[in-house]
């Protein structure tokens, strides 16, 4: 769970009511409202904010707006959502205060909006925002702990001491890392680039350029001892670098489709490349109208081959067809608009002369029936031009049209791209591992296009479960913990590389959630212990209808009953790699589940049954009627 706070606009900081827009704009897609220290519905919420405001007339900005998210991974009720909303805002200093919480589904990501009043409606104190951030990173961390949640990672690190949850700055390798990541362009693409993106329909440059012409560009920008050097090797692939404001920026020369040169890494920036090679030189080789390189995949590109696939003429004219289009509506409908302006300023001056001030009844009756006339023919025209303006949202840009994936990798891009750089640098770039991280690698797996160098039994039983087994493209497979509620409480990664038999499966997010691979629908169901035994069965049983958990100790209530629930009319075995194997779980299983049969392995280890591809039917389990110490296994009949 992360906490945003939304800024203030600068022109709604004194005037009007701070809180009528707010709280129209959150509840009105809002699944739940809920109004807090306020009477009535939320629908009376903003007359009593701006009478608690005038409480005190002296605080500019009365109103704050803070977002509470949840990852895609996560489904909370809406009750869970409002009850941690409210327990961040009692740890935020604002339990007092008036507030709207407002739950949002609209998203992937389920989250709450907070339409808060700092100004407390009895005292008239306000509520400080002094290092706001850092106070509900903390109240996060706190709810989560509470309400049984996945950590998230957030701007610090958490300590977990005596005194309770503190937060703590993080370490400087990774501040020295976050450099090293804005060297390589590795920032997260700004918040005015994806607007202009929403805006134009243009994905973003730096989406367009590929991880080979990424860094062979930023080699030659770096290492250029003279501005002409840059603008050639930007020529190459028909952009160039121009000052814009303060900084600079690297555009197309078919069109305003640009970024900033940071973007592409800090040593591309103005400020750098003056300090390293002299005061900025202008292109003198100037040509606007100049094509794009029809082929980028000849020789001639050199290290950058193969790497620029889109950057066309085909990509923008449909483009730019759909915006001229666009503008040519606007300016017809501005048009409209202003003849229609101009024609009832004539009439109304006209029934003005004639009449000269007359207050009889047919004048008055002239002025009102033309007034309403007047006023049809206005919400005539807007009706038909409703929707018209000059930067409007393409409704499908050509990139979506020819990949309905579109949406997903632009939410993902900061993280494929890092992928995509890892991957061309062999390794180099490395990000943290944890839950986020897993969590990203899970959602992105889809997206990736890189060979996984699995062998073809592995590659088949892991295309055959997309939903429960992806693979993290860096030798390692993902298992999801799920709850019963479908949410997912953490991961298992198992490595799969050359060290892989030294290396134990790494556990990612809090405990619990049970692993689950297979058919939902399945008659069988077979429970194991580990999450490799559990990737191995599915590898062996892949053509078989059979549902497999994996369960890890201790088994807590919550698990128990998704476990009981999962059985519940399926023919149910409890399988073990030895017979002294966890004592413990196999007899709370055995009590669990009196009517699932204990059986044993039939002594294939899981590292050579993950290179079988033959399929195994249900004769490798053999019951332990006679051996295990659990209950009276039940027959098979």
């Amino acid at each position: 769970m992360i906490a945003k706070v939304c800024p203030n606009a600068r022109r709604t900081g004194t005037r009007g009511c701070p809180f009528g827009a707010r709280i129209a704009y959150v509840s009105r897609k809002a699944v739940v409202v809920r109004s807090v220290n306020l009477c009535g519905g939320w629908q009376d919420a903003r007359a009593q904010m701006q009478m608690a405001r005038g409480l005190n007339t002296a605080v500019q900005n009365p109103a704050a707006h803070i977002i509470l998210s949840w990852p895609e991974t996560d489904c909370p009720s809406e009750n869970a959502m409002i009850t941690a909303a409210r327990l961040v805002m009692i740890d935020f200093g604002a339990a007092s205060h008036q507030m709207v919480i407002a739950v949002h589904r609209d998203r992937p990501n389920s989250h709450v909006h907070i339409v808060l009043n700092r100004v407390h409606p009895v005292t008239g104190k306000a509520l400080p925002l002094w290092q706001d951030y850092r106070r509900l990173e903390l109240a996060c961390r706190r709810v989560e702990t509470r309400m049984g949640w996945s950590v998230d990672r957030g701007r610090f690190d958490v300590d977990q001491g005596d005194t309770g949850l503190t937060l703590v700055p993080k370490p400087q390798a990774h501040w020295r890392a976050k450099a090293q990541d804005r060297l390589l362009g590795l920032r997260q693409t700004p918040y005015a680039a994806r607007a202009l993106e929403r805006r134009s329909g243009l994905p973003v440059l730096l989406d367009i350029l590929s991880p080979k012409v990424q860094i062979w560009l930023r080699q030659r920008l770096t290492s250029a001892s003279h501005w002409q050097e840059s603008h050639d090797a930007l020529r190459r692939y028909d952009l160039r670098y121009v000052l814009h404001r303060g900084g600079a920026r690297i555009v197309h020369r078919a069109s305003a489709w640009g970024m900033a040169a940071s973007q592409l890494g800090t040593a591309c920036g103005l400020w750098a490349m003056q300090n390293r090679i002299g005061a900025y030189e202008t292109d003198p080789v100037e040509n606007r109208s100049a094509a794009a390189l029809s082929d980028p995949s000849t020789p001639e590109h050199g290290e950058a081959q193969s790497a620029l696939l889109t950057l066309t003429a085909t990509l923008l004219k449909p483009i730019r067809d759909k915006r001229e289009a666009q503008q040519h509506a606007h300016r017809a409908a501005r048009q409209a608009r202003r003849q229609l302006h101009e024609a009832q300023a004539a009439e109304t001056a006209e029934v003005r002369h004639i009449l000269r001030g007359s207050k009889s009844p047919m004048a008055q009756a002239l002025r009102h029936v033309m007034n309403e006339q007047h006023k049809t023919a206005r919400q005539q025209l807007r009706s038909a031009t409703q929707g018209i303006h000059s930067r409007a949202t393409l409704p499908l840009d050509a990139i979506a049209q020819a990949d309905p994936q579109e949406a997903a990798r632009r939410r993902y891009r900061d993280i494929l791209r890092r992928a995509a750089i890892r991957e061309v640098q062999g390794g180099i770039v490395s990000g943290q591992s944890d839950l986020t991280s897993a969590r990203q690698t899970w959602f992105t797996a889809p997206l990736r296009t890189q060979d996984s160098g699995l062998p073809s039994a592995l590659r088949n039983a892991i295309a055959g479960h997309a939903d429960d087994i992806r693979v993290d493209g860096v030798g390692g497979l993902l298992l999801p913990h799920r709850r019963q509620d479908g949410g997912i409480a953490g991961f298992t990664r198992i490595d799969l590389g050359e060290r892989a038999q030294r290396n134990q499966p790494v556990q990612y997010g809090a405990p619990g959630g049970l692993i689950l691979i297979g058919q939902r629908d399945a008659n069988r169901c077979l429970i194991v212990l580990d999450s490799m035994t559990a990737f191995t069965s599915a590898v062996r049983l892949r053509d078989q209808p059979v549902l497999i958990i994996a369960v890890s100790a201790p088994i807590d209530p919550a698990e128990a009953i998704h476990l009981k629930s999962l059985t519940q009319g399926r023919d149910t075995t409890v399988g073990s790699t030895s017979h002294t194997e966890r004592h413990d779980v196999m007899n709370h299983l055995a009590n669990l589940l009196p009517s699932a049969r204990l059986v044993w392995w039939d002594g294939k280890h899981a590292g050579t049954a993950m290179q079988e591809e033959q399929t195994v039917d249900g004769r490798w389990m053999t019951s332990l009627s006679d051996q295990t110490k659990g209950p009276e296994p039940k027959q098979e009949s």
